[in-house]
């Protein structure tokens, strides 16, 4: 259960602006209260080749920590108008739901954060300066400074880059790949025929509640936990579910799968048999992650339905992007030829053979239906995309395992009937239908 908190703190700091900010101003405070008191006289530069670097005067230095600051804090402006404007370019040209993955983008955090930070150092060194002569710690605090600023500076150049490439659509489609195949890649680490899929084996054993509320199989009758909070299931350590269901003895049935959304009250869990104390139900309760938004960490059907997001907003009539619903077709195709080589976990969980968890979640027919169908109907009638996406259909049908080709084979099936339905026969003739 701490594992499942400690996820869910880890991934709404990862995607907040404030922390890095935070955490620069704090350490440039520290820095600064640290290397003005440093002792000693300023090095005599007739000495020394290196004193050159230090040797600076109280107006001097006075003048070069005010401009640094007032530069930086302007700069800091820009950079944060510059976010919001591609964040509202993001959210009104792809999807509303790329906004945290903009907020998460360590560069721009970072970018952010050295700014403030070096603007906060600058100040405190500032205020610490004598009226008489300076100190060694002042001469490094300065030298700091200027480089600090030139860092500064050189992620503002790497940050304006960095954003320029981050909105093009095809930078932004090959992320969310990239991010849905981590995923993949992490929920899903077994190749497919490593471990046998036999799903009528799977369910051997497996009870089910019956329509009263009770139970249909050998287990005596329980009772439902609801949800208590409203939103999307994020995350469900299910390590956390077995253990408590074997310290009970009994079974526990998911109704959620990650990534739905519940209301409060609606059920989340069926617990098979009596005997369930309030303890144990809070600690069951406590293995789920619920928030108002999606995550992929756990669900990547989340970044499918991003990819799908962006193609339907490219076939809008007020966009009219063809090309760029032909490439989250291809990418499409991409994420779900990585999904075909892979084993989804069988749907229960066991202890010394005893049948403790009865998980609900996706299977490869519900990632290939989520992916393509949608984009299959609103694609109706453009030729272009609608060729793109028999073409990544046919793709799978020679890649995919045998034992998976019913789902991508009903997706061909769909797909011949809107080209059927929407084009001419010249354009049917052309795709081959």
């Amino acid at each position: 259960m701490v594992l499942a908190r400690f996820q869910q703190w880890y991934t709404q700091l990862r995607s907040s602006m404030w922390l890095l900010p935070a955490c620069f101003l704090v350490g440039a405070s520290l820095l600064a209260f640290i290397i003005t008191a440093i002792p000693g006289e300023l090095p005599d530069a007739e000495q020394h080749w290196w004193a050159y670097l230090l040797a600076v005067n109280p107006e001097g230095a006075s003048a070069v920590l005010t401009t640094i600051a007032g530069s930086m804090i302007t700069v800091a402006g820009v950079t944060f108008s510059i976010t919001m404007l591609v964040l509202a370019q993001a959210a009104s040209q792809y999807s509303p739901r790329l906004l945290r993955d903009y907020m998460a983008d360590r560069i721009n955090q970072l970018t952010l954060a050295v700014i403030v930070g070096v603007f906060a150092y600058c100040l405190l060194v500032l205020r610490s300066l004598p009226a008489g002569s300076l100190l060694l710690g002042h001469g490094i605090a300065v030298m700091v400074a200027l480089l600090g600023a030139f860092v500064g500076l050189a992620l503002l150049i790497y940050f304006i880059h960095h954003i320029a490439s981050s909105i093009q659509v095809s930078q932004v489609v090959a992320k969310i790949t990239e991010d849905t195949q981590a995923a993949i890649a992490q929920r899903y680490d077994q190749a497919f025929g490593r471990v046998a899929e036999n799903p009528a084996a799977l369910r051997a054993g497996a009870v089910t509640p019956g329509e009263d509320g009770g139970s249909s199989g050998r287990q005596p009758a329980g009772h439902t936990l609801a949800a208590p909070l409203t939103g999307f299931v994020q995350q469900v350590y299910l390590n956390g579910l077995v253990k408590e269901a074997d310290a009970q003895g009994q079974v526990v049935t998911m109704r959620v799968a990650v990534g739905e959304f519940v209301v409060q009250g609606q059920p989340l869990l069926y617990l098979h048999g009596p005997g369930w104390d309030e303890e144990r139900c809070a600690a069951l309760l406590r293995c789920y992650v619920i928030n108002r938004h999606r995550t992929i960490e756990q669900d990547p059907a989340f970044g499918i339905r991003q990819l799908v997001d962006i193609a339907i907003k490219a076939l809008s009539p007020g966009i009219n992007d063809s090309t760029t619903a032909e490439q989250c077709v291809l990418y499409l195709g991409a994420v779900i030829a990585d999904l075909s080589g892979r084993h989804m976990p069988e749907p229960f969980r066991r202890v010394n053979g005893q049948l403790r968890l009865q998980c609900q979640q996706r299977d490869f027919a519900d990632y290939v239906e989520a992916a393509f169908a949608q984009i299959a109907r609103d694609a109706r009638g453009n030729l272009a995309v609608l060729a793109t996406l028999g073409s990544s259909l046919a793709m799978l049908e020679r890649t995919v395992p045998a034992e998976r080709l019913g789902p991508i084979q009903q997706q061909r099936r769909h797909w011949a009937m809107q080209v059927r339905d929407s084009l001419s026969r010249e354009d049917q003739l052309t795709l081959k239908i």
